[in-house]
């Protein structure tokens, strides 16, 4: 079986948590979610309470909440994250499947993404690919490796006054470098909902949450 962790803190993402999960609950592996949140809503999964930490305290440190409710899901074959402003359009099966860790790559592979100083656990002077931190995953002893690494990194960052570039997404991409994936997805599996009128085969598509007040009003989604 496999856990679906969720992150949703603050009224502006409770709108998504509906649509996300019965999205996944129609396309994605058959799997148990785990939702952090603040939301007062009731909903079909496992929730834990979340307090609110701003941004970008909420992304930068969402390894930290993984592990402080490891207990939850450590016990599950494989583990994998979506964000929240997220929505399933196509099945997602076995094929994102691995003995380690499953990456996403990001649809922008511009080197200008990098976290470029030298001060930083995140620093990456270059990078043969660049992956995104909306999706991944794996088998979960090695999701936990990944997640006692970033955490550790975004301490030690802390302790300097630092803040990575792109907060979590620069620390798994200086992990990644470091200890490639097992398996690498295309960016079909955390497409950006703006360049949806380009050719693709989007699997999942992140959502643009300037064009809308809630959630399904693009046609593409439908």
């Amino acid at each position: 079986m496999t856990a679906l962790l969720l992150i949703a803190t603050g009224p502006r993402y409770w709108q998504y948590i509906v649509p996300l999960i019965d999205s996944a609950k129609k396309f994605f592996v058959p799997h148990d979610v785990l939702l952090f949140t603040d939301s007062p809503g009731r909903y079909n999964s496992t929730s834990v309470y979340l307090k609110p930490q701003g941004y970008p305290e909420t992304t930068l440190k969402r390894y930290h909440t993984f592990l402080d409710h490891r207990d939850l899901w450590a016990s599950y074959e494989h583990v994998f994250y979506v964000d929240i402003d997220a929505v399933f359009v196509d099945h997602v099966g076995p094929e994102i499947f691995s003995d380690g860790i499953t990456a996403t790559r990001h649809h922008n592979q511009k080197d200008n993404l990098l976290e470029n100083r030298k001060e930083s656990f995140a620093y990456l002077a270059k990078a043969d690919q660049y992956y995104c931190g909306g999706f991944n995953g794996g088998r979960t002893p090695a999701y936990l490796e990944m997640a006692y690494s970033i955490a550790a990194s975004v301490d030690k960052d802390e302790q300097k006054k630092i803040t990575a570039c792109w907060h979590d997404e620069s620390h798994l991409n200086k992990y990644l470098s470091d200890y490639p994936p097992a398996k690498v997805l295309s960016s079909d599996y955390c497409y950006p909902e703006p360049e949806l009128y380009k050719p693709c085969n989007p699997k999942i598509v992140c959502l643009d949450k300037s064009l809308r007040d809630g959630i399904g009003h693009n046609p593409a989604l439908q």
